[in-house]
């Protein structure tokens, strides 16, 4: 999955995090990953990899 938006914000947030990382630690038993760059002047694009097994449909 690819999301990328349309104009980032300066980082204003006062907290302990976005939760990126923490859909990180649940993708990564799983063979996933996330990734987040940014893309100037103002883009930032997230992708989050998982693999497909050949289990339910």
């Amino acid at each position: 999955m690819t999301i990328e938006n349309d104009g980032a914000c300066p980082d204003t947030a006062s907290g302990d995090g976005s939760g990126l990382l923490g859909l990180s630690e649940r993708l990564a038993p799983l063979g996933g990953e996330v990734r987040g760059t940014t893309q100037p002047p103002d883009r930032f694009v997230l992708v989050a990899d998982l693999p497909v097994t050949g289990g339910a449909r």
